[in-house]
Formats: structure tokens, C-alpha cells, sequence
């Protein structure tokens, strides 16, 4: 009956609307009342009945506030607004009682003397006010007891694109005589068997010459030492080596010829038909990593200054310099000799390469022990360009006594 009373009062649409406007200083229930005297033909609602339907009106007509605006001005709209608004909060009051026990939406409407979808409106205003409120089948409830850890969920399939398995080794130190040639090629065996195609190296390839290593190599001048890296360094089927060239040791070279080292391998070594080498550049360089929609850095860099006493203390000053704007997703860092992963500082991902050579004289002396051996890294890269699952396994080797006192190297167990 309510809804029925309600709808007739539509016809009188108009004269409300002009009559609230004459009068805005009046309270809404004031002003029901006074309707009912002055119009006759309107005594047959109720006092409750009209101010829900002139409660609605206020809300839901547009032109009401443009017609106060253009009769009385801004204070006007804003006082009608204002008194819609405490009429809103009281009726949510009212609901906020009447669901402490599950209530249906057309009860909630009886009550209240409204449209249902004025209910369901308060109602999703009460949830934005963080209020527990739960809708299901036409039916209000507030629940005092919220699930634990939320209900929100990761959509796992939204990291599903492309998976990338690559090589790292770095300081392989060739023509010094604690070179590990018996460990480079396993490591590349392993590489082959994995169906890894890309390998990156940090620098140091070659030892080099300098003041204090020279009765350390075994082979001298810069043509030689790089010819006897593309005579022995291992070469496979399928597998690129990636790698960048060291400002110390091959780096020696460089600094006091002139000559780009890193491009003078990569020359030498094509015209000799070895067509595995990509030189990167200098020190470090960038390798982007391309998305559907995005991308991420993979970055190679020979680090600099000594070993320090805890294994991540480099890495991460390393990292604590980048700026917000140049830090890569990846970092493979070689020079330290050591082992290591830190899976997310700063959000970069930060991998140690050790080093393919056993421990020389001058890293005795410096006291700097020596991890021998190799990473297989996996990732996996969403099409946004984000890398959200990261896996290291180290391929470590002990030195070269060990696999001869086991018989391990091939020509021994012959």
C-alpha cells in the first residue's frame, strides 16, 4: 500500500518541487505536514508518506537544484542537499540496527518507506564505510567476524608468457696457471645438456699481465693470450657466449695499447671461423628483455674495489648506489671470486658469478678464497615485463686434486 500511495503522489511532482523551493529553511517533516494542510486532495497520505516521497524527490530530481540555484542561489540547493543527506544517514542508522539479523531488502524498504534501490544504495554506501556487510539473495546482514588474511587472490595466470634459462660465469682467468679448463668445459657440458643457448660472462676471460702476476701465466703478450682463449675456452653447438671485458686483467690491455680488447677477441676470433663470441662492451652492459607489454633489464657488469669480509657487502653498496630510475630487474656481477644470490634487494635480483679459475697466488695473498664454478639461472617474465619467479642453481667444483684422487678426470680412470 505504501508503494501504491507513494507512486499516486508523482502527479503532485511540480507543485512539491515549487513549494520546497519557497520554503528551504523548513524541515522536511515540517514540511510534509504543511503539504497535507494546504492540498486537500493530499489528506489521504500520510505525513510518513509524503516526506518519503519528497525525501526521494529532493534526491533523485536534477532540476531541483537548478531551480534553486537560479530562484535563491547556491544556499538554497545547499541546504536541501544538506537536509537529504541527514536523512540518508538516519535511515542508515536504521538499517545498520536491522541487519545485526539477516533482513531482506524489501523488508529493509517497508520499514523505512522507500524504494528498495535506495536500500540497496545505503547499503553499498555502508560497505565503502568499511562496515561488514554482507548481500546474498535479496538479503542484508552485518557479520561481526571478518575472514583471516582478507579475500583478496593472486591471479597466477596473469604472470603466464615466457620462461628464459641462461648460463653466468665470469673470472675465468685463462693463461694463469690456477685456470680450471677441466671445469669450464663441464660447466659448458652441463649448459649443452640443459638446452641453454645463452651463456653470460662478467669479464676477466684472461689473466692478463701485470707487475705482480707475471710468474704466475704461463703465456704471455696480448695476441697470445687471446689466441689461447679461442684455442681452449669451450665452444658448443647452439650456445652463445655472451660476455663483456674486465678493466683489470684483459682490461691491462686495453688501457695501455688502446685497443678495444673485448672487440679485438671477438675480430680474432671470427676470422678464425669461431662465430660463438658476442663482446657486450666495457665494464657492463645492458640487456633488455622485451614483453608483450613491457620489459625488463638483465644487466652484466665487472664490479670493482676489493672482497670484503661478509659476501653480500659489495653487492649490496653496489646496489644501495644505483639510482631509482637505473636499477636493473637482474644483475649478474663478476670480479669478487665469490658465490652468492640475493634474491630481491631493492627489488633487484643480484647473482655473484664465483669464478672459473682455482685460487691464484695474489688471492692467498690477499686472503681472498676462491668459489670455483658456474650458474644455471631460470626466470620466468610476465607479458607486463615484470620477472616474478627467479631460480639459481650453482654448479660448484672443488679443486683439482679432489677429481684426480677419485679418479674423476676421463684420462685418469683409463
Amino acid at each position: 500500500m505504501a508503494n501504491q500511495h507513494t507512486s499516486k503522489l508523482a502527479d503532485w511532482k511540480q507543485i512539491i518541487i515549487k513549494e520546497r523551493i519557497s520554503t528551504p529553511d523548513t524541515s522536511i517533516i515540517q514540511f510534509s505536514r504543511d503539504l497535507k494542510k494546504k492540498y486537500k486532495d493530499m489528506a489521504k497520505y500520510s505525513v510518513d508518506h509524503i516526506r518519503a516521497y519528497v525525501g526521494n524527490l529532493m534526491k533523485d530530481e536534477k532540476d531541483l537544484q537548478k531551480v534553486a540555484d537560479a530562484k535563491n542561489g547556491n544556499g538554497v540547493a545547499k541546504k536541501v542537499l544538506t537536509e537529504i543527506e541527514q536523512e540518508e544517514e538516519r535511515i542508515k542508522e536504521g538499517i545498520k540496527k536491522k541487519i545485526k539479523k539477516p533482513t531482506t531488502i524489501m523488508n529493509l524498504a517497508n520499514v523505512f518507506n522507500v524504494a528498495p534501490k535506495k536500500i540497496n544504495k545505503l547499503l553499498e554506501e555502508l560497505k565503502q564505510e568499511n562496515y561488514n556487510v554482507r548481500l546474498t539473495d535479496h538479503t542484508a546482514e552485518m557479520i561481526p567476524e571478518v575472514a583471516v588474511g582478507g579475500n583478496h587472490r593472486i591471479d597466477l595466470r596473469a604472470f603466464d608468457n615466457k620462461t628464459y634459462k641462461i648460463g653466468f660465469i665470469t673470472d675465468d682467468h685463462l693463461c694463469n696457471k690456477a685456470e680450471r679448463l677441466d671445469v669450464l668445459n663441464a660447466v659448458f657440458d652441463v649448459f649443452e645438456e640443459e638446452g641453454i643457448t645463452e651463456v653470460y660472462n662478467a669479464g676477466n676471460w684472461i689473466d692478463g699481465e701485470f707487475r705482480f702476476n707475471k710468474l704466475d701465466i704461463h703465456t704471455h703478450g696480448m695476441d697470445n693470450q687471446l689466441q689461447y682463449f679461442i684455442d681452449n675456452y669451450p665452444q658448443r653447438d647452439g650456445i652463445t657466449i655472451n660476455y663483456i671485458a674486465g678493466d683489470d686483467h684483459e682490461g691491462w690491455y686495453q688501457q695501455k695499447t688502446g685497443i678495444i680488447i673485448g672487440k679485438h677477441l671477438y675480430q680474432m676470433a671470427k676470422e678464425q671461423g669461431r662465430n660463438d663470441l658476442n663482446y657486450l662492451g666495457y665494464m657492463e652492459s645492458d640487456i633488455e628483455l622485451k614483453a608483450e607489454k613491457g620489459k625488463a633489464l638483465l644487466r652484466v657488469t665487472h664490479a670493482g674495489g676489493g672482497t670484503a669480509y661478509a659476501l653480500s657487502y659489495q653487492p649490496q653498496k653496489l646496489i644501495e648506489s644505483l639510482t631509482g630510475g637505473d636499477k636493473p630487474h637482474i644483475l649478474l656481477i663478476g670480479h669478487y671470486h665469490k658465490a652468492e644470490v640475493l634474491p630481491s634487494y631493492r627489488n633487484v635480483r643480484a647473482v655473484q658469478g664465483g669464478c672459473g679459475c682455482d685460487q691464484t697466488r695474489f688471492m692467498r695473498k690477499k686472503r681472498i678464497e676462491a668459489h670455483v664454478g658456474a650458474w644455471v639461472i631460470e626466470f620466468q617474465q610476465a607479458k607486463d615485463g615484470s620477472i616474478n619467479r627467479f631460480k639459481t642453481e650453482w654448479l660448484g667444483f672443488f679443486d683439482q686434486a679432489f677429481y684426480k684422487a677419485k679418479k674423476y678426470y676421463i684420462n685418469d680412470a683409463k
